[in-house]
């Protein structure tokens, strides 16, 4: 179970998940000399570097969020984060006002969870928290930040967090399976670009690869011509089509001579 001494160091640990390296945070890394130590051996204590490292790991490659890990949808704000919504209401905890967090899944808000429960004598909301949630993703989070070969300040945020929370897992091993969650969703737009899903596209908007049909409305059904053009008159976009289309398919099919004579570096052939 979590130590209501280490408290203090999971709210820091939360809230370096959250949020840069602030000027008043370096006198608090005393407590986690390990972060300290990290900061030294990169050779820099520049925040502004640690700012932008900050963004290009959990801003743009790693979004630390449990429904990112383990709703089906792998979206923001899914199902997963409303099963813990439902244990922060029941331990009356809210994520401090302020922080920067798309969702309430976020791995730093959940590492400030788990320290207000353990400070607070909720010893089994806590150990909740740690094996219904924390446990199952955390590790997996961690990997990832691993793989990005962050600076050393974040590698060692990383392991000094699934330290305490690998510490503090209890004895008896929980069962492993994870919680019950939705089917993944049927994603809409991307077979048509329309935003809608494919049930709600007519069938000749859908391209034939899904299933569609390939007529407009008005259109032959046999032919997917538009209705009062005779079937043996070639449409406009045919060898033989109208007038207008000429000028463009003799530039496609007969390209002038600069185009036709000209090598591509490096494809070793000629432009065609």
């Amino acid at each position: 179970m979590i130590d209501p001494a280490h408290a203090r160091a999971l709210q820091l640990l939360g809230r370096l998940w959250v949020e840069e390296l602030r000027l008043e945070d370096l006198p608090l890394l005393a407590a986690l000399p390990e972060l300290a130590d990290s900061l030294d051996r990169a050779g820099s204590a520049d925040l502004t570097e640690l700012a932008a490292e900050h963004q290009r790991l959990f801003g743009f490659n790693l979004p630390p969020y449990e429904s990112v890990f383990l709703d089906p949808s792998g979206m923001l704000d899914a199902p997963a984060t409303a099963r813990l919504r439902a244990l922060y209401r029941d331990a009356g905890w809210a994520p401090p006002a302020g922080l920067r967090a798309a969702a309430d899944d976020h791995l730093g808000l959940q590492l400030l969870a788990l320290a207000d429960m353990a400070a607070g004598g909720q010893e089994a909301l806590a150990e909740r928290l740690l094996t219904e949630h924390l446990a199952l993703w955390a590790p997996l989070c961690v990997a990832a930040l691993r793989r990005l070969q962050p600076h050393p300040f974040y590698q060692t945020l990383g392991a000094l967090s699934l330290g305490l929370l690998l510490n503090a897992l209890p004895d008896t091993i929980v069962d492993p399976q994870l919680p019950d969650l939705p089917p993944p969703p049927r994603y809409t737009g991307s077979s048509d670009g329309s935003g809608r899903s494919t049930d709600e596209v007519p069938a000749w908007a859908v391209p034939l690869a899904a299933g569609g049909n390939g007529h407009r409305p008005g259109d032959r059904p046999d032919t997917g011509r538009p209705t009062g053009q005779p079937i043996g008159q070639p449409g406009p976009g045919c060898r033989g089509g109208s007038a207008a289309s000429a000028p463009l398919r003799r530039h496609l099919h007969h390209p002038p001579r600069h185009r036709r004579d000209r090598s591509w570096p490096g494809l070793g052939c000629a432009g065609r």
